[in-house]
């Protein structure tokens, strides 16, 4: 399969080089003083990492686990520390790999997403994309991230050619929560500190609902796949946390440190993301200030299910998503 005029974006952009692929991002990238906020990012290293974190090249293979008629890339994890590699960074990586292979008038209006086993930093990911349909209205892809020739993650992705059409969105909640200028930095696990996102408390007015302005404090290219996969990267930073507040009782701190992972790392939860759905209602720039809320839907059979929106400032609804996520008491 020949790439159309997409795929030059899949090659290593200038700038990509700030974060060395594979490498923690350098230290002074993000401070730590303790309270488990990170900041302040110098801008032009949080564009490189956003590029190094996103980047995927062609691949001239083989690669174990693909299938022939396959269109091959490779990306690096973004090596964070952490005990295996963020899945917001893969599905992102996963998508823009997708999106490589689709002409630039068609745009993601939606993906599904499978995490099936964790991701390792030690080496490379394969992505595998299969070229499912090319339509006029709507293209699909099928991709598959590989690791030693398993699959690490599953990810359908629909992609539609822009036409006119009727709107509608339910109230925007933008303007009942704290504006970005007054909300406090969010605390974050260690492993999330150096992902260079700015992210304020929204203190949302809804009991057990979750609200956080985030962007990207550098200025990005104007290439809207590289914002949708940004959107991708951070919408996975929050589900399992929602599910955890809601259903761990013996978590009994305030917002907006309830629910994340206790920082003796001695939780009562195995916690887990297992499936990832988005659906981009408009195009979205994720170095302007974003509203990501986020609510528990239900818990039963050591699963739960969170369901988020993100909205522009201006109030508009962007993107909605659901994260299924592995919630299961920790037996002494």
């Amino acid at each position: 399969m020949s790439l159309p005029d997409r795929a030059p974006r899949a090659e290593p952009f200038a700038g990509a080089r700030g974060a060395p692929p594979g490498d923690a991002p350098p230290d002074d990238a993000a401070s730590d003083d303790g309270s488990g906020v990170a900041g302040p990012f110098d801008p032009d290293e949080a564009l490189g990492y956003v590029l190094a974190a996103l980047e995927v090249r062609p691949d001239p293979g083989p690669a174990d686990g693909a299938r022939p008629g396959d269109v091959l890339f490779v990306g690096d994890p973004s090596g964070e520390g952490g005990v295996r590699v963020f899945g917001g960074q893969v599905v992102g990586q996963a998508l823009r790999a997708a999106a490589a292979t689709v002409g630039a008038d068609h745009r993601v209006n939606s993906l599904h997403a499978y995490f099936i086993r964790p991701g390792r930093h030690t080496e490379p990911i394969r992505y595998a994309v299969d070229p499912v349909r090319d339509g006029r209205s709507f293209t699909t892809r099928r991709v598959v991230a590989l690791q030693s020739g398993e699959a690490i993650l599953e990810l359908d992705a629909s992609f539609h050619a822009d036409e006119p059409g009727a709107t509608f969105q339910p109230p925007s909640p933008v303007g009942a929560v704290m504006p970005p200028d007054a909300g406090e930095a969010m605390p974050r696990p260690p492993w999330a500190r150096r992902r260079p996102l700015d992210m304020r408390w929204a203190a949302s007015p809804e009991p057990g609902r979750r609200g956080v302005w985030v962007r990207s404090p550098a200025r990005l290219p104007d290439d809207p796949t590289l914002h949708a996969c940004l959107v991708a990267f951070l919408s996975d930073m929050g589900p399992v946390g929602v599910v955890r507040a809601a259903v761990d009782q013996d978590d009994r701190r305030p917002a907006p440190w309830r629910g994340l992972p206790p920082a003796d790392g001695r939780g009562t939860m195995m916690m887990a993301s297992l499936d990832h759905c988005m659906w981009f209602h408009r195009p979205v720039r994720a170095d302007e200030w974003l509203l990501y809320e986020l609510e528990p839907v239900a818990a039963a059979g050591a699963r739960g299910v969170a369901r988020g929106a993100i909205w522009t400032a201006a109030g508009d609804l962007v993107v909605t998503l659901v994260q299924e996520v592995l919630a299961r008491p920790l037996r002494d």
